[in-house]
């Protein structure tokens, strides 16, 4: 064998170690790559899902979701209301509001509701502006030849400009009333107690102490998440085994409130009662369960 010398030995010589480093490199690349795909197939063989939000990583199994649902009548109806008043002066707009808000508190003492059951939400003075249409002329100096002398043409044009025209002061509170079959009366009487000034801003309706219709609605969902479960149990042919991951989410549903009607009723006061209809609300519960398949033998 020949041995290479000199400079052309020590190019061969760097050549031969860089084409052994990369092969190196190239096999250590490749192992990684499968390692990783090995763990990877070991997680999806372990049940883990992680698209569907559950964080539950054990074996594989049965997984199912069960609704409940729990209806019940309000037993609460809060009513937002209050009084406006516009005037000039910011004092005078004030002055009225006060007047009228102690009228409607009046009223609502009178109809039983507790001082603790009102609470004052909004109290605003504002100052209320008005466009108004001006026209203004600017002159442009001498008129053109053949013209009066001493004449001035002038060019118009119209601006709008914003104009204080008072103050407007108003208060809201919210109203909790126990008894719904009082409701409608209440807003009549403080509707005749403060005048054109009554403000109503709406209805909403709620269950006081909701946790038994929540118990109820949970009941029903673990019930359906276990039929489930054992419906697809027997189609699959396997044997249900234990329950081994459990989460609750819930959901409350209350009535729309009352928005507009309250004020359509308000026109036809002088001949009829203010009705209102609280409706029912809802109380939704659902629960995700993972179940084993059991071996026959056990």
């Amino acid at each position: 064998m020949t041995l290479l010398s000199g400079r052309n030995g020590i190019y061969l010589l760097l050549a031969t170690l860089a084409l052994a480093g990369l092969f190196a490199f190239g096999w250590v690349t490749l192992a990684g790559a499968q390692g990783e795909n090995s763990d990877t197939e070991e997680m999806d063989a372990s049940g883990s899902d992680t698209d569907s939000g559950v964080s539950y990583n054990g074996p594989s199994g049965i997984w199912v979701t069960g609704n409940g649902k729990a209806s019940g009548a309000p037993d609460i109806a809060v009513v937002s209301m209050g009084v406006e008043s516009v005037e000039e002066t910011a004092a005078a707009a004030r002055a009225n509001a006060a007047r009228a808000m102690q009228s409607v508190m009046n009223a609502l003492t009178r109809a039983g509701i507790a001082d603790a059951d009102i609470q004052t939400r909004h109290f605003n003075i504002n100052p209320r502006y008005q466009s108004v249409e001006i026209e203004r002329c600017d002159d442009n100096g001498e008129g053109s030849e053949g013209e009066q002398a001493g004449t001035t043409e002038k060019t118009c044009y119209t601006i709008w400009e914003s104009r204080l025209t008072g103050y407007s002061v108003s208060n809201q509170a919210t109203v909790k009333i126990r008894n719904q079959d009082d409701v409608g009366a209440i807003i009549d009487q403080v509707t005749e107690a403060a005048g054109n000034l009554v403000r109503i801003n709406g209805i909403s309706f709620n269950i006081e102490d909701p946790q038994p219709l929540r118990d109820e609605a949970r009941a029903d969902a673990v019930a359906d998440m276990k039929r489930k479960a054992t419906m697809l149990a027997e189609l699959s042919e396997v044997k249900l085994g234990r329950l081994v991951y459990l989460n609750e989410g819930g959901a409350y549903s209350p009535p729309q409130p009352l928005y507009g009607r309250v004020e359509a009723a308000f026109a036809m006061a002088d001949s009829f009662e203010t009705s209102i209809s609280p409706g029912e609300m809802d109380i939704s519960v659902t629960v995700q369960g993972v179940f084993l398949i059991a071996e026959e033998s056990d």
